[in-house]
């Protein structure tokens, strides 16, 4: 079995998130390099952390006008929690 797959054939990986305290306004931000996301304006962590998981949902929310000609669609669930 390859590294990062499970049993049940799905792929276990994690996604960086890079939580941050901005001292010039006093706000919290957030970033997701991979996906291209950053955030600010959070008045607190926890809100920097909820927002994210907005943002991470937005940018991969289906496109269906962006589909190629011919392409077919494959659809794959995605859960998101907290690594330990």
């Amino acid at each position: 079995m390859a590294p990062g797959r499970e049993e049940t054939g799905g792929i276990v990986a994690q996604l960086r998130v890079e939580i941050f305290y901005d001292h010039e306004v006093d706000l919290w931000g957030y970033s997701v390099p991979v996906l291209s996301i950053i955030g600010t304006g959070c008045k607190t962590r926890e809100d920097a952390e909820r927002y994210v998981l907005d943002a991470i949902e937005f940018t991969l929310e289906e496109q269906i006008d962006d589909l190629a000609d011919g392409a077919e669609v494959v659809t794959y669930e995605l859960t998101l929690t907290k690594a330990s």
